[in-house]
């Protein structure tokens, strides 16, 4: 539960930053851990790309496929299976 509110307020503090920014961002590009179903789907009602740093695991490439990110940034790009 605790990590739950933990990225929920992540995403409220990302989501408050980029509401101050004097121009409208068109990519959001989180650590790759602070990435969840939810923060995707703000970022997308917002018309926000995902674009996590630094992927450099299978695993974590794979999670973050499965959430539907718009890209990934990674150290080894051969590594990154894509559709």
């Amino acid at each position: 539960m605790a990590r739950r509110t933990q990225h929920g307020q992540g995403l409220r503090r990302g989501l408050k930053t980029l509401r101050r920014l004097s121009f409208t961002a068109a990519i959001y590009s989180p650590q790759l851990r602070r990435v969840t179903e939810e923060l995707v789907q703000a970022c997308h009602q917002r018309r926000l790309q995902v674009i996590p740093w630094t992927v450099n695991a299978p695993a974590d490439a794979a999670r973050l496929q499965a959430l539907q990110v718009d890209g990934l940034i990674t150290d080894y790009p051969d590594m990154v299976k894509t559709e």
